[in-house]
């Protein structure tokens, strides 16, 4: 965490496990959470008192760490944690008409334009878009504080999301890489970096 006092760690196991310490030294056992899938991303918040995770099914979550020093762990190391679940609506991108159609939606009077694929073609091509599951590549809380996120996935479309909870459309987004896998600020925190595969 960014004051140095606590280390969430991951494995395929999928857990979450937090360990208290100062700077590194002496690290002790807190406990774990139990999630659905495999962890693919966290997050500190610059404040260092929620972590976010992101999973193999593209979800993502937000932990309260501040009641980790309430935690009993006499019985077992396994805790809970208030936490919540961000739904990701993906934009609908704006469909452009194509050149040359007019008003009344017909092909150009030589005859040479395409037609338009069957109406079920096309709502079967959209409800596979929407069904698609990508893991979530990178997040990040915006060094603000106001609780935002970067958001973005291994879908290869190398789009970043800006987004909030309670929120559920997109706040913004822009295009980075194709194949992104971390997104960090600059020391001045002035820029965001992205990253792709070595």
């Amino acid at each position: 965490s960014p004051d140095g006092k606590t280390l969430a760690t991951t494995s395929n196991d999928k857990t979450i496990f937090f360990l208290s310490g100062t700077e590194g030294v002496n690290y002790k056992p807190i406990g774990y959470i139990a999630i659905d899938c495999n962890v693919t991303s966290m997050a500190w918040s610059t404040d260092s008192s929620k972590l976010l995770v992101g999973q193999e099914d593209g979800s993502v979550s937000e932990y309260n760490k501040e009641d980790l020093a309430k935690v009993d762990t006499g019985a077992t190391y396994e805790i809970e944690l208030p936490s919540k679940l961000y739904e990701f609506k993906k934009p609908v991108p704006k469909k452009e008409e194509p050149e040359g159609e007019g008003q009344d939606g017909g092909t150009p009077a030589d005859g040479l334009g395409e037609s338009e694929p069957p109406a079920d073609e096309k709502e079967e091509e959209e409800e596979e878009e929407e069904e698609a599951i990508y893991p979530v590549a990178s997040l990040l809380y915006k060094s603000d504080g106001s609780g935002q996120f970067y958001l973005a996935f291994g879908d290869g479309s190398g789009v970043v999301y800006e987004c909030k909870f309670g929120e559920p459309e997109v706040l913004t987004s822009f295009e980075s890489l194709e194949t992104l896998t971390e997104a960090t600020y600059s020391i001045s925190e002035d820029y965001l970096l992205t990253f792709g595969p070595k």
